[in-house]
């Protein structure tokens, strides 16, 4: 009724796909979607694990130095690296000319807000092998939400709701 957008939430197991049980009246689309889906699962690891290295000299090396076998120990790394050698700052002023955001972020100013540390955190999976995407978009709490009087719920969201955030690819799973 005032003109916003309107999001619709699903768990996980609601959108699972049991492809040996597929519905008859999907049964058309689902050869399509099923292939769809499977160039896309192949797409990933090579689109998704790209980084320009000789851009990003020092975050290469320092990658290279620790390397991670598992997803686990580069979700250690990455999370140690960031809490222990930068602080968040609404306020972190301006990258020098030419100079690389994340590579100014991470090893002279040490300081960012979440666009820098999803940066950050992007390439370093990326770096160890793990595809992963950056996202950005509005972060609510389900405070911020109010019943409506037809049973649906609103949030009014403004700029301060505004977030960055990494992505990482899990298979049979998906982006989390």
């Amino acid at each position: 009724e005032n003109g916003g957008y309107t999001v619709e939430y699903y768990e996980q197991n609601e959108v699972r796909i049991d492809w040996e049980a597929v519905p008859e009246e999907l049964e058309t689309g689902a050869g399509w979607y099923r292939a769809v889906q499977e160039a896309y699962m192949q797409a990933i690891p090579e689109a998704y694990t790209q980084v320009p290295e000789e851009q990003l000299p020092r975050l290469t090396q320092m990658c290279r130095n620790h390397p991670a076998a598992s997803l686990n120990e580069a979700t250690a790394y990455i999370i140690e690296v960031l809490q222990s050698q930068t602080s968040y700052t609404l306020t972190p002023g301006r990258a020098p000319l030419n100079e690389d955001i994340v590579e100014y972020f991470l090893f002279d100013s040490h300081e960012g807000y979440c666009v820098h540390f999803a940066s950050a955190a992007t390439l370093m999976y990326r770096m160890f092998g793990f595809p992963a995407r950056y996202a950005s978009g509005y972060a609510l709490q389900p405070a911020d939400f109010v019943q409506q009087q037809d049973g649906s719920w609103a949030a009014e969201v403004t700029d301060e709701s505004a977030h960055a955030w990494t992505e990482i690819f899990l298979e049979d799973y998906g982006w989390t």
